[in-house]
């Protein structure tokens, strides 16, 4: 979680500790933006692709051994993943690597690119190779990559993405931990 990150289930207690935790909890601090997601794998609901691995971050974190993965059972078309940038940035194209077959279902075939200037929906290859994909021109903070339609038509069964290369954007993410009480570790 983020600090400005809300729980996900609604319970008296999400944990117990023996001293009040409020400012003693390690969470995530990006630097440069943060990537979220329609779903993830990584929620505490999650139903498909359940794994700490498969949260947004694994989109933009340098590597392609991770992915995210969409986390629920609907259906795949219309899940998104995206970043938004601490700083307006202006890219003509992003380099994308999706996760074809299991846990994200069906092959895309259609991608819709948004950004704060506008969107434009893209053929994309069946395969998890890189790719090149336009970006609707102008500054931006935020890009969004939604997926439109899946090999065969249909609803398509989820989304995965491995990475996401955008040119001029830096993202990197520390754990922020509450260091130590009175002579050890918290």
């Amino acid at each position: 979680l983020r600090v400005d990150e809300d729980y996900l289930q609604d319970r008296r207690v999400h944990d117990y500790f023996p001293v009040d935790p409020t400012g003693r909890q390690s969470v995530a601090v990006f630097d440069g933006g943060v990537a979220t997601a329609s779903t993830s794998g990584s929620d505490v609901l999650a139903l498909r692709g359940r794994s700490g691995a498969a949260q947004p971050w694994a989109a933009i974190d340098g590597d392609p051994a991770t992915a995210w993965v969409s986390g629920d059972l609907d259906r795949g078309v219309g899940q998104w993943w995206q970043v938004v940038s601490d700083d307006p940035i202006q890219p003509r194209w992003i380099t994308v690597r999706f996760l074809v077959g299991d846990v994200a279902g069906v092959e895309p075939t259609l991608i819709t690119v948004t950004t704060d200037s506008g969107e434009i929906t893209v053929p994309v290859n069946a395969t998890d190779q890189p790719q090149r994909l336009p970006v609707p021109q102008g500054t931006t903070t935020t890009l969004r990559l939604t997926l439109a339609e899946v090999a065969g038509g249909g609803e398509g069964e989820g989304f995965g993405i491995r990475e996401v290369t955008v040119p001029g954007l830096r993202v990197s993410r520390s754990v922020a931990t509450a260091g130590t009480a009175r002579g050890g570790p918290m």
